[in-house]
């Protein structure tokens, strides 16, 4: 699955060049922090962005979209699976379960247990948090955009550079929601990666023993699972027009994971200061904040005039 998420990334990051205007809704303190902590590199300035592990998340059932996709994804490429093609069902990927309880080596673990084996482990991605509502009422009203008193960083992400040693890093992709917004444009693409990693699937099938053919459609359900699943979210949330860089370690022990102070892992991804587009404060943010970020502009590299206070009308 590595091979097709590389070339899905890969893929991902040439329409990148048409996104110049997401944003991220932070808190004015979290501002204060990129400000202070650039970092100077290969005589480029960059600022940090934390993206978060996709297992916390503020909605869980969001998982279960990916799962459902995933599976009938894989229901569908076998319906079409030619009859010559001297491929048997017991080959399926799509009917894993019910072998599950005539295996001896699983025959104890549940279907939850394995789903939680599938949302674990070192393929599980990370993810930083965008949305298309440039200085909108509806995210300054959301904890995002601390009811009025945060900010909203707007990014343009055609500058953005992706090669990093221990992290395959993607261009910012749209959520889909179930059955609502973004959810062709998305699911047609994750239909491609999941197609290509089945063919993987099939080509490695063939050359391992019969009792190791359970091990690697799970395998190759776990390594699809998380990664799937992190482009998905309940039509509920479909307000927010969310849009998400998704972040793979390369390495199991990778140094770059760290912990928050709630034991949560995250990564850290420097973002040039050049896609650093604009700075709106929340309508109830201080005007003394306003002027003081102003004032700090030119480090940001922006003009005192691309940082503003929101006009919106938050009561």
């Amino acid at each position: 699955m590595l091979d097709e998420v590389n070339e899905f990334l890969e893929n991902q990051q040439e329409t990148s060049k048409a996104i110049t205007s997401l944003a991220q809704y932070t808190s004015v303190d979290a501002l204060r922090s990129i400000t202070s902590n650039l970092v100077y590199k290969r005589n480029k300035t960059y600022f940090i962005l934390r993206a978060t592990n996709a297992l916390y998340t503020n909605d869980r059932d969001e998982l279960k979209h990916g799962y459902d996709f995933l599976i009938t994804t894989l229901q569908q490429i076998e319906a079409n699976i030619d009859s010559g093609s001297n491929c048997p069902e017991s080959l399926y990927l799509s009917n894993y379960a019910k072998e599950l309880s005539f295996s001896k080596k699983y025959q104890d673990i549940s279907h939850e247990k394995i789903m939680e084996w599938f949302y674990s482990g070192i393929r599980t991605p990370y993810f930083i948090s965008l949305t298309r509502k440039v200085d909108d009422l509806t995210m300054w009203n959301k904890s995002y955009g601390r009811n009025g008193e945060g900010v909203c960083i707007v990014l343009d992400f055609s500058k953005m550079e992706y090669q990093n040693t221990e992290l395959i890093i993607n261009a910012p992709m749209m959520i889909a929601y179930t059955q609502s917004v973004g959810y062709y444009q998305t699911t047609t693409t994750l239909m491609e990666t999941i197609f290509k990693a089945y063919n993987s699937y099939l080509r490695g099938v063939r050359n391992i023993e019969k009792e190791d053919i359970l091990d690697l459609k799970l395998q190759t359900i776990e390594s699809m699972c998380a990664f799937i699943s992190s482009y998905f979210k309940g039509k509920q949330w479909h307000d927010e027009q969310e849009w998400r860089i998704m972040c793979t370690t390369i390495k199991e022990h990778a140094t770059c994971i760290k912990y928050d102070n709630n034991d949560r892992p995250y990564v850290e991804v420097s973002i040039p200061l050049s896609c650093l587009k604009k700075i709106i404060l929340g309508p109830k943010v201080d005007n003394s904040i306003v002027h003081e970020f102003k004032g700090n502009a030119r480090l940001l590299g922006l003009s005192p005039e691309d940082v503003m206070k929101s006009e919106e009308p938050l009561k």
